[in-house]
């Protein structure tokens, strides 16, 4: 127990964390962080990263400011890391009650309990996401971390399920916390703007750009749909960071009379994310798999209707407010494009759906599992 009684320490493992791209991981971890000391002051913060890690800029300044920062020094390679992590975290244990971390990554011989956030089994339910020793080292961590922790926090219901199926462990050992939409993040300047524009109407894509987010088919559909419909000024926009085994995507892209029908953006800063949310007629997501995804979560905040895959988390996150599609079925892709231009979803429906992802609830839900 904690030295005060009424001050809860709280370790976060943040070694694994070398850059300000963390995708989903960064998304959720940023939003807790920066929000549990207002639900429970109780609990003091100690971050462990690594020193090239820009904890100051990427978390609250304040939370940083009254929180304890211990910095390793930086790994070349993920073998020195896991070593730091495994063998001289552990002897931090006795600055803090309880150890969490916002991935699968925790100390095996760690003195106080731990909390593990493992977002989705991508690496168990999909072949050839990572190479077969890196799967390898993936899975087996995994397992072994969710047998050790005392507690396994997940973003879905979906992912709940695959968890306690692919990794063995029992229902109650696995808490639901939802992925939510920090207060500040609506604009309301960018309020005027939210029924997009209709003189260069636009759907967006906002993914990292790998297979498993199924582009080649997202593109595919939309020229599908572009073809059987000519006259239509639609465009496409696809928002995200470079990711892994693009060859297929670009090579589609090069190859294709597309002219400036599809934009690849890349990375794109937070105001501008907003700037294209608020914009846009819809949002596609017909990813492969998900554990949760957040640009279903960002588009009901802009009461953004959607195109979404019929598999894994999407239909829990979006809800009535997206129109599902098998993402394999090119034919059928092609004509949820239709559909999603002519779809109308009512605000009361946006609103309902967005109530299920509130701050307060999720906040609540994680201090009560770290404390």
């Amino acid at each position: 127990m904690a030295a005060n009684s009424d001050v809860v320490r709280i370790g976060v493992n943040l070694l694994n964390f070398s850059n300000s791209e963390q995708a989903g991981v960064g998304f959720f971890t940023k939003n807790i962080i920066n929000n549990i000391r207002d639900i429970s002051p109780a609990i003091t913060l100690v971050f462990f990263c690594q020193e090239r890690f820009e904890i100051e800029s990427y978390f609250d300044p304040e939370i940083v400011k009254n929180s304890l920062v211990i910095k390793s020094p930086n790994f070349k390679r993920r073998f020195n890391r896991i070593l730091y992590e495994q063998f001289i975290l552990p002897k931090y244990s006795k600055k803090i009650d309880k150890m969490y971390s916002p991935t699968a990554s925790i100390p095996f011989f760690l003195s106080v309990p731990s909390v593990i956030t493992i977002h989705d089994v991508a690496p168990f339910a999909l072949r050839n996401k990572y190479s077969w020793y890196r799967s390898l080292y993936v899975k087996l961590m995994t397992k072994l971390n969710s047998r050790i922790s005392k507690t396994i926090v997940t973003v879905s219901n979906f992912s709940k399920g695959e968890i306690c199926r692919y990794l063995n462990v029992s229902l109650d050992k696995v808490e639901v916390v939802h992925n939510f939409m920090p207060n500040k993040h609506r604009d309301p300047s960018l309020e005027l703007e939210c029924k997009g524009s209709e003189e260069d109407p636009f759907l967006l894509v906002v993914s990292t750009l790998h297979p498993t987010k199924n582009l080649v088919n997202t593109v595919r559909g939309f020229l599908g749909y572009i073809d059987q419909y000519p006259e239509t000024k639609l465009r496409l926009k696809i928002a995200g960071k470079l990711g892994w085994d693009n060859e297929r995507f670009f090579n589609l892209l090069s190859e294709s009379d597309i002219g400036n029908r599809v934009e690849v953006l890349g990375w794109v800063s937070d105001s501008e994310l907003a700037q294209l949310y608020s914009q846009c007629l819809g949002v596609v997501n017909l990813s492969l798999y998900e554990g949760f995804g957040v640009p279903c979560l960002e588009a009901l905040y802009y009461n953004k209707k959607m195109l979404i895959s019929d598999t894994t988390s999407l239909p829990e996150v979006a809800g009535k407010c997206g129109l599902r599609v098998s993402p394999d079925d090119i034919k059928e892709v092609v004509n949820g494009y239709k559909a999603l231009v002519e779809m109308k979803v009512s605000e009361f429906e946006f609103r309902k759906q967005r109530g299920k992802f509130t701050k307060d609830s999720m906040v609540n839900s994680m201090a009560r599992i770290l404390l």
